[in-house]
């Protein structure tokens, strides 16, 4: 049974879900069923999502299990700005269901560790490997036909040199995204519909070559590149992001499998920031120059971005059924 409990943790307040699962015992006559509560939620304080076992969890993996389900909630949960309230709410819901996910297949995983089986639907871990990057992803086969729910993580920096509005950067794409989705699928068929949330924190950032002119022309002005030294930019998108598209999901004896994955992540417009390295030791009259310049320059660059509001998915990722 679910439950949402106001909490203290370190200081900081906020949320808590608490879940019960029963491990039956297979092996013994009396049926005894060991009861495991895990505590998940998120700590404000840390600006992490947590997860942990109570200190009187009795069975054979001892103290031992308690450590590694509080390594995995730290290591999975990730950081979330706590200072912007849309961004929060946007990013700390997706990691925390997220986390929940990792929960209840630790959980599973407990159960295993102390020779008893749990009775939540079956758990599936697999590796991604996307056009959103790296990624882990959970899966959760409830006892619903046709239907699944999967949270993951993707991560990766993808560096390359490009032009943009006719200044030549050296670029880094920082993807960073997590999800939670529902999918249908089809009865005897392997294809399925997808729909998920997207908790986005991808970035690009872009610093200019040095191309040995003396000058650069920026927002269709030209300036010294002494003065002015090196621009920077950051492209970034909402916190928030809605998904769809479809799968095939391949699994041989149940066991392992491939899934392969074709949609379309709505980033939205992005916000493109600009600025000169040199600025602070510039005049206010040189400023005054230079500034609607970068606006320009900053403009164009924003309306070239847009392209990437909306990004294409492709994803393989490799299954094994637990």
């Amino acid at each position: 049974m679910y439950g949402l409990t106001p909490f203290l943790f370190s200081g900081a307040s906020g949320w808590i879900f608490k879940q019960s699962f029963f491990c039956s015992d297979k092996k013994r006559q009396d049926n005894h069923e060991q009861r495991i509560k895990l505590s998940f939620g998120y700590d404000a304080d840390k600006e992490r999502a947590v997860i942990g076992l109570p200190e009187n969890f009795h069975g054979d993996a001892g103290e031992g299990v308690e450590g590694q389900v509080e390594q995995v909630g730290d290591g999975l949960a990730g950081g979330v700005d706590a200072d912007d309230a849309t961004g929060f709410l946007g990013r700390v819901g997706v990691r925390v269901a997220v986390t929940v996910a990792i929960a209840v297949f630790v959980a599973d995983a407990v159960c295993v560790a102390v020779g008893r089986g749990v009775s939540l639907g079956g758990m599936v871990a697999v590796a991604v490997t996307s056009t959103l990057g790296l990624g882990l992803e959970a899966r959760w086969d409830p006892p619903v036909p046709w239907f699944d729910m999967r949270v993951g993580l993707n991560q990766y920096d993808y560096e390359d040199v490009g032009d943009y509005s006719g200044i030549t950067y050296d670029a880094t794409l920082a993807l960073d995204s997590y999800y939670l989705t529902g999918n249908l699928k089809f009865p005897v068929s392997p294809f399925r519909l997808t729909l998920g949330i997207f908790s986005n924190g991808n970035k690009l950032q872009m610093l200019s070559q040095d191309t040995g002119d003396l000058t650069i022309d920026i927002g269709g002005s030209t300036f010294p590149v002494a003065d002015v030294g090196a621009l920077t930019s950051t492209t970034s998108f909402g916190s928030s992001a809605p998904y769809a598209g479809v799968g095939f999901d391949f699994e041989l004896f149940g066991k392992v499998g491939l899934n392969l994955d074709f949609g379309v992540l709505w980033q939205g417009e992005p916000s493109v920031a600009l600025d000169a390295t040199n600025w602070s030791n510039l005049s206010p009259a040189e400023q005054a120059i230079l500034g609607p310049a970068l606006e320009t320059e900053r403009l164009a660059l924003e309306d070239e971005m847009s392209d990437l509001k909306a990004w294409p998915v492709v994803s393989l990722a490799f299954v094994y059924n637990f």
